[in-house]
């Protein structure tokens, strides 16, 4: 936390940008990064060494970029779905190799420019001194988040300051991310007339998005359920924000290609793989576990065996058709490492659909006519399209992803029980 302190105390923030807002918006996103053991002295160490690499190998990472017209960040290895996305809504009229990608994950990542002239060299040397003097001065501190994510932040703020022209388009994805929120922060008031741009991806904005301070940002909302989301933030003071525009799925190379089709299945249960996935909602690494069943005390996985208890009781009673959408990770579990999700036997014995061929599920987004799921952001992507979708609106799950009353029209879709979703499967 330190680090974060240092940074924005080396900020010129004005009268328009107040400390503590920043510092609590950044320390909310470090939440799912934290574990319960501090990392070892040496991975703080390690990292004092690599910023500080990072900073003196600035001049030899610096490339001219005469051609392009934009950048995006955290494209990561969804390249070409990222740009459709944001060619397609910020309409950038131009060759696909001119919008440029900055996804850095190490030290010697380039750093692109335009035009460099002596302000950008003055503000580079600031920049560099604010990162050399925060590392050092939280290199001390035991921490329970790994230190890797601030090299991320420096190469973000960099890359922003770098490439910055009024009107040249920059736009950042993972709005989650400490570094996202952090680099954009800081950038833009460093340059007064910059204007960040992030995309707040599909997801309910609930559990990572709901407290955003950044007053000269402009929030790029992905669906339409998250409109009542952010007009109840904003309203309570969680979300400051210059602007927040609806401009649709990120997922849109795959959802403007899709013809809608009569359903050939009553209805969907749509998996997030809670067994696999630890109470943080990381998905689990420890293999020998999850061959025994995984975590079967995760709320998750026991609030998707409500729905799956509750849709097998409602089959029983009325004949209907009824599909299984595995999560990817379920099948890359399966696939890879032979090991069985804890209720394919109980799917196999009420005569319940699913398959492991791997094709996307975003690809059978027609196939049920009501779909259901604990929390999944595929279950939302349907909401835009006008299909019916219920998820679990209770308060059985600790640190929830989603909490009704910030859904607006929305709310009604969330069952509180199983009484509640038999109730609903029975009057439909």
């Amino acid at each position: 936390m330190r680090f974060i302190h240092h940074i924005l105390k080396a900020t010129p923030l004005g009268r328009d940008l107040h400390f503590r807002s920043a510092y609590v918006s950044t320390a909310f996103r470090l939440q799912g990064k934290t574990r319960s053991q501090p990392w070892p002295w040496m991975s703080q160490w390690i990292f004092m060494v690599r910023m500080s690499l990072l900073v003196w190998s600035i001049p030899f990472r610096l490339r001219r970029a005469a051609s392009a017209v934009a950048i995006m960040y955290n494209d990561g290895d969804t390249r070409a779905r990222r740009l459709y996305y944001f060619k397609k809504h910020a309409q950038l009229d131009c060759r696909d190799d001119q919008v440029l990608s900055c996804h850095p994950e190490g030290i010697g990542h380039k750093l692109y420019f335009k035009e460099l002239g002596w302000h950008k060299l003055w503000l580079l040397a600031r920049i560099g001194l604010m990162l050399q003097w925060a590392a050092l001065a939280s290199c001390f501190e035991r921490t329970r988040v790994n230190p890797h994510w601030k090299i991320r932040f420096a190469q973000l703020l960099l890359q922003q300051v770098l490439f910055h022209k009024p009107g040249r388009q920059q736009l950042l994805y993972f709005c989650y991310e400490p570094e996202t929120y952090l680099s954009s922060f800081v950038a833009s008031a460093l340059l007064p007339d910059y204007v960040p741009q992030i995309v707040s991806s599909n997801s309910v904005l609930f559990r990572d998005n709901r407290y955003l301070y950044h007053p000269r940002l402009h929030l790029k909302i992905c669906s339409q359920f998250q409109t009542a989301e952010t007009a109840t933030y904003r309203k309570l003071g969680w979300m400051q924000v210059a602007d927040a525009q609806l401009w649709g799925l990120e997922e849109a190379i795959v959802f403007d290609q899709l013809q809608p089709s009569a359903p050939t299945f009553d209805i969907g249960i749509y998996s997030s793989a809670g067994w696999a996935r630890t109470h943080d909602l990381w998905r689990a690494e420890n293999l020998e576990l999850l061959r025994q069943g995984g975590y079967k005390d995760n709320p998750l996985f026991v609030q998707l065996m409500v729905i799956l208890e509750v849709v097998c009781a409602h089959k029983q009673s009325r004949a209907c058709k009824v599909k299984f959408y595995l999560h990817p990770h379920e099948i890359h579990l399966l696939r890879d490492h032979g090991i069985r999700p804890p209720y394919l036997d109980l799917l196999e014995a009420n005569g319940i659909t699913y398959e492991l061929t791997g094709k996307p599920t975003i690809e059978n987004l027609y196939e049920a006519r009501i779909g259901l799921a604990v929390s999944s952001t595929l279950l939302f992507d349907r909401m835009n399209f006008g299909l019916c979708s219920y998820f679990y609106g209770g308060y059985a799950i600790p640190d929830n992803t989603i909490d009704i009353h910030f859904l607006g029209e929305y709310a009604q879709y969330g069952y509180q029980d199983a009484a509640h979703l038999l109730q609903i499967l029975a009057a439909d």
